[in-house]
């Protein structure tokens, strides 16, 4: 079957997800197994279950659940198959330089914000060659004024990056709480599968019945969500 440019250019993100997705999983099926077994971690000659859990989720959120993001805007962009190549490859790599680091116990100590030293700046260049893949794309195509101004709040990504994990941005722990500062996973889970939800829509599927189901649902737990912030909590409360 021939694909078109920017399908095989889609694809080739899906496949670099799917595969991060089989990581991902297989490293939280031995962080489960931990869970239930602790002695086995004695007995493997293996990192920590504090270097494995984030790995397990940065490669989550990282791996499989970005590179589907990367694909729609592989589509948007027209993006041919080289410069996806290009971009995929550079992402993996980043991510594997960060697991790495992860599993040697370099960490900045912030959930989904672990990026430090090396593997920070693997990250950022992999960001960097994204956004030139896509920019050098939308001047080669038709220039939609939309896809421009994308672009350039695309072009603030790395720097927001760099600051959110500096540890002079906020400390990793909030001394209010008791728990990590300013991450929610409820609030970071809604929202990528509202990007995910749009995700069809924008590749020009028509909508079905479950995708309006779907909707409603994403929208009760949102409302769930902003009341459970707006109640407030403490890791040093039984509530």
């Amino acid at each position: 079957m021939n694909l078109a440019p920017t399908e095989s250019s889609s694809w080739l993100a899906c496949k670099h997800g799917l595969a991060w997705l089989v990581v991902g999983n297989v490293i939280g099926m031995w962080l489960s197994i931990l869970l239930l077994a602790p002695s086995l971690g004695d007995l493997a000659i293996m990192p920590s279950y504090g270097r494995w859990a984030p790995v397990h989720l940065n490669v989550q959120l990282y791996g499989w659940t970005s590179f589907p993001l990367i694909a729609w805007l592989f589509h948007i962009y027209q993006v041919p198959p080289l410069g996806a190549r290009l971009a995929c490859s550079a992402w993996s790599m980043s991510l594997a330089c960060g697991a790495i680091s992860w599993l040697c116990g370099n960490s900045g100590g912030k959930i989904f914000l672990d990026w430090k030293d090396g593997a920070l700046v693997a990250f950022l260049l992999a960001q960097v060659i994204l956004w030139l893949v896509l920019m050098i794309s939308w001047w080669r195509g038709d220039r939609r004024i939309w896809h421009g101004c994308g672009l350039l709040m695309m072009a603030l990504v790395p720097v927001a990056m760099k600051v959110a994990t500096s540890p002079d941005t906020y400390p990793p722990i909030d001394q209010t709480t008791g728990g990590p500062t300013g991450a929610s996973l409820l609030g970071s889970t809604l929202s990528v599968v509202a990007l995910l939800l749009l995700v069809p829509h924008s590749l020009g599927w028509k909508s079905q019945h479950t995708v309006l189901k779907t909707w409603i649902v994403w929208a009760l737990q949102f409302l769930a969500f902003a009341a459970l912030e707006w109640y407030g909590g403490s890791h040093f409360t039984m509530q």
